[in-house]
């Protein structure tokens, strides 16, 4: 630290301190902000995230259907041995880059297009934004409506492709707009 630096923070003492009141209005200012976070807010603040993700998630549903932009298309049929159905588990954690208020339609119309895109080269099956309806149930017979996250983040939507390998699956999966918003992408080969 540089001498002058240090002298203006030696003259800082000689004030005196703020008062408690003060110091609580300036400090749930920051919080209010988002400048600063409690340390017993955190686990409020992500449930918070996760509960806006999800209204954001209904908006985009309802949006969806109301304009017919869905993400199905006509099955694709592959000839038995010349490729194997993928699912894309589509994933957003707090790093997602959701779309801006009034942004939502043309995000839908982006991974519609991208479906479309998919579906002319015959690999597109079929796809899903999932709603927030959940229900976990474990095996002591215990439920409850909170769905774990996953390392990932929370499971939002999923689409099903078809390819000849991984690799292939892949490549698909890669070209997702899902991704470049920050999104995560699992993909499983289904069985069968």
């Amino acid at each position: 630290m540089s001498k002058r630096r240090s002298q203006k923070l030696g003259d800082l003492r000689a004030f005196p301190p703020p008062s408690a009141e003060l110091e609580d209005r300036v400090v749930d200012e920051l919080k209010a902000r988002q400048l600063i976070k409690s340390k017993t807010a955190g686990a409020a603040n992500m449930k918070m995230q996760y509960a806006i993700n999800a209204a954001i998630a209904v908006v985009a549903v309802v949006i969806g259907l109301v304009l017919g932009q869905h993400f199905d298309a006509e099955p694709e049929r592959t000839a038995e041995g010349t490729g194997h159905q993928y699912v894309m588990l589509l994933y957003e954690d707090e790093t997602y880059d959701a779309p801006a208020p009034g942004k939502m339609e043309e995000r839908i119309g982006e991974y519609s297009q991208w479906a479309r895109e998919v579906a002319s080269t015959g690999k597109y099956v079929t796809g899903k934004k999932l709603t927030d309806d959940s229900l976990l149930l474990l095996p002591d017979g215990t439920r409850s409506d909170v769905t774990p996250a996953a390392e990932q983040g929370v499971l939002e939507g999923y689409f099903i492709i078809t390819a000849g390998d991984m690799e292939e699956a892949a490549s698909i999966a890669e070209s997702c707009p899902h991704l470049r918003y920050g999104g995560a992408v699992s993909l499983r080969r289904l069985a069968g």
